[in-house]
């Protein structure tokens, strides 16, 4: 089962009838629900990914977390699915976030368990995507822990009736995934020599102790 499995048969099990998917991209979780008889909207930035949504017959809008164009308490929850990094203002998204959900905030994103070498190589691959990311003017943060999410969370809600677990499946990333990956970031970098230099190090560090897939983060607040 895949974190996105296990995360998505969570938010079922909540009972919604109504979600909105903050990141929604093409509409995977949106189909789920749907699938489900659950109401779903979708939001996100990118205009492709909001038609491709509507081309599948999805409820989707173009917009992002910090200003929700929903009305006060109009989802029973919303949802996150691996896009809490890409977030501008985090605090901002929960802001506009606990808004509009009735019930509640189910969230997943990754996450490295750096007590373990692998994962620890894991994460500086990911912080090495990030830096070429950000530098080509994305907004890709690098993960959050649980105590970043509790100060982004607004006052009066930190802490409250907050379950976090974190899930991890410790098996190897594959070489070929590795490398995609790799040349992807490279070919978007304006300083690829100097990027492939600081990955020289990165990918010293995968040789002695390997690479393992990206753990992840799941949380929901209600």
């Amino acid at each position: 089962m895949t974190y996105k499995d296990k995360f998505r048969q969570r938010l079922a099990a909540a009972q919604p009838k109504e979600i909105l998917d903050v990141g929604c991209g093409e509409g995977a979780l949106l189909q789920y629900c749907e699938a489900l008889g659950i109401s779903a909207i979708g939001v996100d930035p990118d205009q492709d990914a909001i038609a491709e949504c509507q081309r599948k017959g999805l409820r989707a809008i173009c917009g992002g977390a910090k200003h929700l164009d929903l009305p006060d308490n109009s989802v029973d929850f919303v949802a996150s699915e691996f896009s809490l990094h890409h977030y501008a203002s985090l605090s901002g998204y929960f802001r506009e976030a606990i808004r509009v959900a009735r019930k509640g905030i189910f969230c997943l994103d990754a996450w490295y368990d750096l007590s373990i070498p692998s994962q620890r190589c894991a994460s500086d691959f990911d912080r090495w995507m990030k830096r070429i990311d950000r530098a080509a003017g994305d907004v890709h943060h690098d993960v959050y822990n649980i105590d970043q999410i509790l100060d982004a969370l607004p006052e009066s809600d930190a802490g409250q009736e907050l379950e976090a677990e974190y899930w991890l499946d410790l098996r190897p990333l594959p070489p070929e995934k590795l490398d995609r990956l790799k040349s992807i970031s490279l070919a978007k970098s304006d300083d690829s020599g100097s990027m492939q230099d600081a990955y020289l190090e990165i990918e010293a560090s995968i040789k002695q102790h390997g690479i393992s897939e990206d753990g992840a983060i799941f949380f929901q607040l209600t």
